[in-house]
């Protein structure tokens, strides 16, 4: 069985569920993750300029996407993330 069919039999719950164990796995060893060249020029324009910075960037993606993700299923609406 595919990992692409293993998930679309999850249910929503279960798939994110299984994005909060990626997630803590993958942020368990930041250093075996490398960022492309871009970012370090991307944060360095938002520090030096915070106003700049939207405020749904200054909290974790994954939250955000979890957010987004459990309001859609729960609420049936896409909430405003920007």
């Amino acid at each position: 069985m595919s990992l692409e069919s293993m998930l679309a039999s999850l249910t929503p719950e279960e798939k994110l569920n299984a994005m909060d164990i990626l997630w803590r796995d993958l942020s368990a060893n930041p250093a075996r993750l490398s960022s492309p060249d871009w970012h370090g020029d991307v944060l360095a324009h938002r520090i030096a300029n915070p106003s700049s910075v939207p405020i749904v960037l200054m909290f974790s993606p994954f939250l955000v996407l979890q957010h987004y993700v459990r309001c859609t299923i729960q609420f049936k609406y896409l909430p405003t993330i920007m």
